[in-house]
């Protein structure tokens, strides 16, 4: 299912997955419907959410009008930021409309499985965060001993 107020965007979302023998579009919706407008058996979602602060609200519907699909997000642009805050709202994935065709089969071939869907350019930009060593600050002795009599209750003027 497509869920895209684009028509032109949804329709293009539309033609891609019935070009994918694995796939078929049961429906192209300018919103979410409600439980009981929904088509049974989905398996997965293409949703655009067009703002970032309207995403939890737009996965949870579409969670709650497709209980058993899984919820690709589709925004108008990658980035760490969006990817994060669409996988900690419960989605499979994250694509952007911009994305070539390529990256977008292999986010909806994404839904099939049980894997999460990560963008090539977000995924190095992570990795790259992780990889690099944390710096650690070290307290000398002294900041030691006024941290302890913090935790047990002193106050500045008597420490």
């Amino acid at each position: 299912v497509v869920i895209d107020d684009d028509r032109c965007a949804s329709r293009g979302m539309a033609a891609l997955l019935d070009s994918m023998p694995e796939f078929r579009c049961l429906d192209v919706r300018a919103d979410v419907p409600g439980r009981d407008q929904a088509p049974d058996e989905v398996d997965g979602v293409a949703l655009a959410v067009p703002k970032l602060r309207e995403l939890p609200a737009r996965i949870a519907a579409a969670r709650r009008a497709f209980p058993a699909a899984r919820v690709l997000v589709v925004g108008e642009l990658c980035s760490v930021l969006s990817t994060e805050a669409a996988l900690r709202c419960g989605a499979a994935g994250y694509v952007a409309k911009e994305d070539p065709v390529a990256i977008w089969r292999a986010a909806l071939a994404s839904l099939r499985g049980s894997a999460h869907w990560i963008c090539p350019e977000v995924a190095q930009l992570v990795y790259a965060r992780r990889a690099r060593p944390e710096t650690s600050y070290r307290l000398a002795p002294r900041e030691r001993e006024v941290l302890a009599l913090v935790g047990r209750g002193r106050s500045t003027r008597t420490i």
